[in-house]
């Protein structure tokens, strides 16, 4: 990572604007961050690590405009507010490099490279490539949707969604495949777990050996 110094010349950038999320791409080698006022920024952390430099910042009403050019017949309420941003790591996908979950449970895919560039080329921009809507959107789906997200979760086209629908208890949503857009799988599945109180945080946690009940 690159040295503390290195990262001075940048803290007076938000001073205006609290950072809300940072987010490492290691297979990349790029630094994301979300503030408060919803703006999203790539950094380039060079081949090695050991730069920075940053590569394309979008605010929040730029977010919401290219989204709702990708999904014209949707509300634009729908894409605002930012309420997490996950890593899409080059193992995963090689055209999707960030996934942004918003208030409504959608899911905004972006690219750090241009349409025509090499897929090995150092980040350049941030591009909107596609926008998954939540449950509850298709004609034929049951009319329960996700409301007022405020916490989420994604890795690998499962994503967690924790949804206030009252003061005293949050929903759990549990959406997964389908989530990548050139995913095979066409339908997503979905269930929901009743949360006593409200999610705080959601987080992965990793064990070796066998699942255990």
């Amino acid at each position: 990572r690159p040295p503390r110094s290195t990262l001075f010349p940048y803290t007076t950038l938000f001073r205006s604007d609290s950072i809300l999320q940072l987010v490492v791409d290691d297979s990349r080698n790029v630094l994301y961050s979300r503030s408060e006022k919803g703006c999203l920024t790539a950094w380039d952390l060079g081949s090695d690590g050991q730069a920075m430099e940053r590569v394309s910042s979008l605010s929040l009403s730029r977010v919401v405009e290219d989204a709702s050019r990708l999904a014209a017949t949707i509300d634009s309420t729908n894409f605002k507010p930012l309420v997490h941003m996950a890593v899409v790591p080059t193992e995963e996908d090689s055209l999707v490099h960030l996934v942004l979950v918003t208030g409504s449970g959608a899911r905004l895919y972006f690219s750090t490279r241009g349409a025509s560039e090499d897929t090995a080329a150092r980040p350049s921009t941030l591009r909107l490539l596609h926008v998954r809507l939540p449950p509850g959107f298709a004609p034929s789906a049951p009319p329960q949707r996700p409301t007022r997200v405020h916490s989420a979760f994604y890795r690998a086209g499962l994503a967690l969604l924790a949804s206030s629908p009252a003061e005293a208890a949050d929903v759990l949503w549990l959406v997964w495949d389908g989530g990548m857009p050139a995913s095979s799988c066409l339908m997503e599945g979905q269930d929901t777990v009743a949360v006593e109180g409200h999610t705080w945080a959601l987080h992965e946690v990793r064990r070796s050996g066998a699942l255990e009940k």
